[in-house]
């Protein structure tokens, strides 16, 4: 991630919107082929969480710090991804998936519900508190950088071409779909792993 050390403000913005969305992209499409399924592992899971903290310091810090914690954050998170295999990334494959983008008829959703609705519903109750939290951030990055459209982080990594604002709720209805839409069971849920 580049960022200029003089970066202003609304280069400071558009940044921190890309390592929001390359945290989810990260969490949401990584793949482990040994499991033939997409990994939403435990420790990106927290990529995710922690980057609630950028839009909430970013402006109470000096301007000179703004990129050096950007540049830091950014840094931390491919560490991470790496530290936990660097499992490959199946963007394509992760946004083409119908069942990324449907509520399960066990929820009881409508055909004119907004599926954030029953997600969030779940994910307010639900008893990892994992879960709650990668949905909080998911839902707050959604409504709050969820507005680009296809082709908007278009790059040379395979399935950028196909990625939109969708991704957010993909990555929280995966999470669901993983851990159970049901509220009650053991916290620090076997699941993750």
């Amino acid at each position: 991630m580049e960022v200029a050390d003089d970066a202003d403000w609304e280069e400071i913005v558009e940044r921190t919107k890309e390592l929001i969305w390359m945290v989810a992209v990260i969490y949401a499409t990584t793949y482990d082929a040994s499991k033939e399924k997409f990994a939403l592992n435990f420790f990106l899971m927290h990529l995710v969480t922690s980057s609630l903290f950028l839009p909430a310091i970013l402006p109470n810090i000096a301007p000179r710090f703004r990129p050096v914690l950007l540049k830091a954050f950014f840094r931390t998170a491919i560490c991470i991804w790496v530290g936990q295999g660097r499992l490959e990334l199946r963007i394509s494959e992760c946004m083409k998936e119908p069942s990324s983008l449907q509520v399960p008829s066990s929820q009881h959703p409508t055909e004119s519900e907004n599926p954030w609705y029953k997600v969030l519903q779940s994910g307010a109750k639900h008893h990892d508190e994992h879960t709650t939290k990668v949905i909080r951030a998911l839902s707050y990055n959604a409504n709050t950088y969820g507005d680009s459209q296809v082709g908007y982080y278009l790059c040379d990594l395979k399935g950028t071409e196909v990625l939109d604002s969708t991704i957010f709720l993909r990555a929280s209805i995966m999470t669901l779909n993983k851990l159970d839409w049901e509220t009650q069971g053991d916290a620090m849920d076997w699941r993750w792993y």
